[in-house]
């Protein structure tokens, strides 16, 4: 980005043709692949035509390997100069309701959702965030506003156990924590039923967790709170159209308001919810130009 070239992360768990649409869409020049999925791409390289350059984090014939390219690389910045208004990310939606629609954005949208981060979470040089989304994915918008605080980010890769999120919270000293609703349910049935002791954890660095990406029911929070009753918390919801994470914040110390975000509200019928909800959002650096070319 630095050299003001778009990143497009893909969805692992994309099929091959949406490999090729999402490459067809964005005319890439490189194409970095992870080693287990080497193979797959060099399966389908001659679809993808405008690639110039595939490297491989790991061995693989006819692909440049990733050690080799930083070995050659400069250490110094390039120099190139970027402008708030240049294009800097194509993100894809999961296309889980159609083909992956593409959402271009530009260099201050990003900075935008940097400071919109740092800002609701409160984040200081000392600070420290669990983050567990996929890195494809646009919540990733969480880690910018730890890195523009100076930081430090830890991220989980393995499969995510309650067991592995409190090992690494105290592992690693870390203050704050991204949940999603499951990890959270997952984490209090191992509190509840005894798979999982708090005092065998040093927890004291764990100040914040945050959930998102769906309503959350208020009683995650007040079970939460049986366990920890001294933690914050927030909720915060993000657009992919709209810069990502962080469109909307509950509001640390809001706890009282617990699923107003949304306004999933009874129809007095049990199970039955509807939104009334009419959400305006203005996302001013965003970029639909790739539109027309997806369709």
């Amino acid at each position: 980005m630095a050299t003001g070239a778009w990143v497009v992360p893909l969805n692992f768990r994309f099929t091959d043709d949406d490999v090729r649409y999402c490459a067809n869409v964005a005319e890439p020049a490189a194409f970095i692949v992870e080693e287990d999925y080497k193979e797959r791409i060099a399966a389908i390289r001659k679809g993808l035509p405008t690639v110039r350059s595939f490297i491989s984090m790991a061995p693989c014939d006819g692909m440049e390997e990733m050690q080799t390219v930083i070995a050659k690389a400069s250490p110094e910045p390039p120099n190139i100069k970027i402008d708030y208004t240049d294009e800097s990310a194509l993100y894809f939606t999961s296309g889980t309701t159609g083909a992956p629609k593409p959402v271009l954005h530009r260099q201050m949208m990003l900075v935008g959702s940097a400071v919109n981060e740092a800002v609701n979470e409160q984040w200081t040089h000392e600070g420290s965030l669990l983050m567990m989304a996929p890195l494809y994915h646009l919540a990733i918008g969480h880690l910018l506003g730890c890195m523009l605080a100076g930081a430090r980010s830890v991220l989980l890769v393995d499969k995510v156990t309650p067991k592995l999120i409190l090992d690494t919270v105290a592992g690693e000293r870390v203050t704050t924590v991204f949940l999603l609703v499951p990890w959270a349910q997952d984490i209090l049935e191992a509190l509840d039923n005894g798979e999982l002791k708090k005092e065998d954890y040093d927890l004291s660095s764990w100040q914040l967790y945050f959930l998102g990406a769906q309503p959350i029911p208020p009683s995650i929070v007040h079970r939460w709170k049986g366990h920890f009753p001294e933690m914050r918390v927030n909720v915060t919801y993000g657009l992919s159209e709209a810069g990502g994470p962080g469109i909307i914040h509950l509001g640390i110390g809001n706890e009282r308001k617990i699923g107003a975000i949304g306004n999933l509200r009874s129809c007095g019928m049990p199970g039955s919810l509807t939104s009334r909800v009419l959400m305006w959002l203005r996302a001013r650096w965003a970029s639909s130009s790739y539109a027309a070319r997806a369709s």
